[in-house]
């Protein structure tokens, strides 16, 4: 199913957003994020692409500018950021034990 989203506040699977739009197509294995596809979450802005299986593996490249890293705090091995940055990232391997390599500055 070809979709063009324009989402409020939200989930998928564990992973919130406050805003989301672009091109998705939905399938019984997968969600494809078409390029350009953009969400937010508190004070980040995403703008990526690529392939999240519902279970297996997940592809995706990423553009993230973090206005307020504090937003994060205690949802990652890091327990207490702060600050701001931004980073292109590549995000693979596993759905539930992915890696993610990239710059961030």
């Amino acid at each position: 199913m070809n979709l063009a989203v324009d989402l409020t506040k939200g989930k998928i699977d564990e992973y919130s957003f406050d805003q989301a739009f672009g091109k998705m197509t939905l399938d019984f294995n997968k969600i494809h994020f078409y390029e350009g596809f953009k969400a937010w979450y508190k004070h980040t802005e995403g703008t990526f692409s690529g392939d999240l299986e519902y279970k297996g593996n997940l592809n995706l490249q990423a553009q993230v500018d973090f206005h307020d890293l504090t937003d994060f705090n205690n949802q990652i091995f890091i327990k207490q950021m702060a600050g701001r940055g931004k980073a292109n990232l590549k995000v693979t391997g596993k759905t539930q034990d992915f890696d993610v390599s990239g710059d961030f500055v």
